[in-house]
């Protein structure tokens, strides 16, 4: 719905939240009521909660990367790029700490995503210019 182009819809969508949200005249203003601010609560709860479910979700793969060994093998399927991230990067981190080389192996449209993505996951800008941690383009490897 674009209800910012048709002010009918946002009239309703205005009425919907009735006991929510409450207009001052002489400020012209919407606020919150009491039960918008409980709502406004709830909301922060749940997202709270969502977000130590997926961290729990993550735990046991990530603590899985982690431990393994040098020599050891394993493959990640994944179905959506932030587990992927989350779960190579924990594992490329790990190795990091472990003063071990890494090699990451991207396409060339990911190239820039890629390397920003790593520094947001804790690999330093001197860890990936320093030759230990290297991204490669997938047509470099092969």
């Amino acid at each position: 719905m674009h209800y910012y182009r048709q002010p009918r819809q946002t009239s309703f969508h205005l009425r919907a939240l009735a006991g929510l949200v409450e207009h001052d005249p002489s400020t012209g203003k919407y606020q919150l009521t009491d039960a918008g601010q409980m709502a406004i609560s709830l909301i922060e709860d749940f997202q709270f909660l969502a977000e130590k479910t997926r961290q729990m979700k993550l735990g046991a793969p990530v603590n899985y990367v982690r431990n393994l060994a040098l020599g050891d093998h394993s493959l990640l399927l994944y179905d959506a790029e932030t587990f992927k991230r989350e779960i190579s990067f924990s594992f490329l981190k790990e190795g990091l700490s472990k003063h071990q080389a890494a090699l990451y192996i991207v396409s060339e449209n990911k190239l820039d995503s890629e390397n920003r993505q790593a520094e947001k996951h804790g690999i330093t800008f001197d860890q990936i210019h320093s030759g230990v941690f290297t991204i490669r383009l997938q047509k470099n490897c092969i």
